[in-house]
Parts: structure tokens; C-alpha cells; sequence
């Protein structure tokens, strides 16, 4: 007897391993660990960023699955307008959180097109220390704060997201191996010695993400991390010649190597940024 022909299928849906609530799947975001998909949770009626681990991850290291579930539970005890609220979580396969979706730019983005002018970094920078003034009062160290992981959505404001190196504990970050956790060009000199993340090193990886929209690049430059332990920074003024003498001060602070000598805390340094346009404009 002559085969039966089925008839074609459908592709699969992307998200049809997520619970059927969450449709209209789209991958937006992949990396090592997982991806990152835009959906709608047909329940709540909104949309969602969802972040998924990957199977393989979770099953090989039960730390980086802990790690994943932890940005969770840091996100959730967090309740501030530039921190992404968290909506739900699975800790069984499929491994997921689902949290706010923001619509709009990262940093990294926007800075393509140049340096931003000086009322819109004053903002940003004072909305991006308000954030992280939050989260260290409750005891959480990000510990990857960089252009990429501050987006700033339709309505212009900033948003602080990509917890998953943030620790719920002041004290020291290091992976099991000794390796020392974050972006290389925004770790100040300290923690590249192999010290614990700070508020002040936190303070020293903000101060970078400033220069570089205030002046369109790093600080420090090189074809070696390391050249943050030796170079002086350029003054602002010189690279820009509208930098407020003020503003240059705060920035040359924060990028100290010593951390003594940078700001106290991200209060101080969002009052700063918060006064600075009405002495400016």
C-alpha cells in the first residue's frame, strides 16, 4: 500500500516550552547561558521580557543556575522606577524569569552617534546614581555597571538592567575559581588586584560610563586592561570644552584609583549631577 502523505506542519512556536499564558514569543537576545525573548502574558495582559536558561547550563553547573535564580530574587526585593520589576519565575525546566519589558535604547546604542549633550548626561547620570543608590542601601553590589546594561527607554528615562552578576551581599565577589567578576575596562583598580566589589568600585565603573558619554570614549585606553592600574585619565575640559569645570571634578573623583578618594556614595553623587544644570542652564 502506497504511503499516506501527512500534511505540512506548522514551524514550531519559539516559546511553545514556556507555559501557555505567555504568547506572541519573539527571541530577542541570545548568549552563552540562555536567550531572551519579548512575549505577552496573555493572563496579566501586558507585555514581558522573558529570560530563559539554557537547559544544559542548568543541568552541568548548579552555580551559574543559582546565580540565574538569584538575579531573580535580587530584582524582586527591589522596588525602584529605574530597576525592571520581576513578574514571575520557574525554578524547574524550563528555567525562566519574566520581568517588565522596556521598550527603547541601551547606552552603548546611542553613544554611536557621538557624545550626548551635557543636560542629557546630567540627567541619565542622576537617574542611573539614584538606582544604584537603591540597590546598595539594600545591600546589593551590582558589580557590572556599563553603557550596555543602562537603557533608556521611549519616555527617556533610565533603567538599570542585566542583574545577573549583582550579589545580595556587600562583601566580596569572586567566582569559585578566583576569577573576578565583571567588564574589564569598567573595573576599577582595585578589584583588577583580585580585591572585593565596593560601592566605591561600583562608584569607579560609574564614573567610567559617564566620561564616555560626556567625552564619546573610556578613560583609559590601551590594548591591555591593566593600563587602568597606571594612566592618568585626560582632563574632560580638553577633550570637551563645554564640560562644565564642575562636572570634570565629580568625574575625575570617581575614576580615582584610590578609592578613598572617590565620592562617599551615590547619594552624593546624584545631588551633585541634580544641582549641576541650575548652576549651569
Amino acid at each position: 500500500m502506497p504511503k499516506a502523505i501527512s500534511a505540512p506542519q506548522p514551524p514550531p512556536d519559539k516559546g511553545s516550552f514556556l507555559p501557555p499564558r505567555y504568547v506572541q514569543v519573539v527571541e530577542i537576545g541570545r548568549g552563552g547561558m540562555g536567550t531572551v525573548y519579548r512575549a505577552f502574558d496573555d493572563v496579566l495582559a501586558r507585555e514581558v521580557a522573558i529570560k530563559t536558561l539554557n537547559d544544559d547550563v542548568a543541568g552541568s553547573d548548579p552555580a551559574l543556575r543559582e546565580r540565574f535564580l538569584g538575579e531573580s530574587r535580587i530584582l524582586a526585593a527591589l522596588d525602584h522606577p529605574s530597576i525592571p520589576k520581576v513578574f514571575d519565575v520557574s525554578v524547574n525546566p524550563p528555567i525562566f524569569i519574566a520581568f517588565e519589558f522596556i521598550r527603547g535604547e541601551n547606552l552603548r546604542s546611542l553613544l554611536e552617534s557621538g557624545p550626548f549633550p551635557i543636560e542629557n548626561a546630567l540627567k541619565i547620570g542622576g537617574e542611573v546614581a539614584e538606582g544604584l543608590h537603591h540597590i546598595i542601601e539594600r545591600g546589593v553590589l551590582h558589580r557590572d555597571i556599563k553603557p550596555e546594561n543602562i537603557l533608556i527607554d521611549i519616555s527617556g528615562h533610565s533603567r538599570i538592567v542585566d542583574f545577573g552578576l549583582a550579589h545580595g551581599s556587600m562583601k566580596a565577589q569572586m567566582t569559585h575559581t578566583g576569577v573576578v567578576m565583571g567588564t574589564p575596562w569598567y573595573l576599577a583598580p582595585e578589584r583588577l588586584r583580585g580585591q572585593s566589589a565596593t560601592q566605591a568600585s561600583e562608584i569607579f565603573a560609574f564614573g567610567v560610563m559617564l566620561f564616555e558619554m560626556i567625552c564619546g570614549r573610556r578613560p583609559f585606553t590601551g590594548d591591555d586592561v591593566r593600563v587602568i592600574l597606571v594612566q592618568d585619565p585626560p582632563r574632560p575640559r580638553d577633550l570637551r570644552h563645554d564640560c562644565p569645570p564642575r562636572l570634570e571634578v565629580l568625574m575625575l573623583d570617581c575614576i580615582s584609583k584610590n578609592p578613598n578618594n572617590r565620592p562617599p556614595n551615590f547619594k552624593e553623587i546624584n545631588a551633585e549631577l541634580t544641582a549641576m544644570p541650575k548652576d549651569i542652564f
